[in-house]
């Protein structure tokens, strides 16, 4: 009911075969994470660990990976509050 609601045409993918794992690493764009900040300020990205400033503390953070320029940066109601190098590697 709700996909009806919406109006958008679903559409597949042209291919029958599942693509083949692992996929290729991506070279460009960005991921967005929404996480909440815990009262041990640490800021969880797929298993790996950041310490966030106190202002962090029990609000939910913006953390976005350039892929492309391999940086994360972390938000709080819009401002950047942290900057990390982030490996794609």
């Amino acid at each position: 009911m709700a996909l009806q609601q919406c109006h958008v045409r679903i559409r597949f993918p042209g291919w029958l075969e599942a693509p083949q794992y692992p996929l290729p690493k991506p070279e460009k764009g960005r991921y967005h994470l929404v996480r909440f900040i815990r009262s041990d300020g640490r800021l969880d990205i797929f298993g790996e660990q950041y310490r966030l400033p106190s202002e962090a503390i029990y609000e939910y953070v913006v953390a976005s990976i350039d892929v492309g320029l391999e940086k994360l940066q972390v938000q709080v109601d819009g401002r950047t509050i942290e900057q990390y190098d982030y490996s794609m590697g």
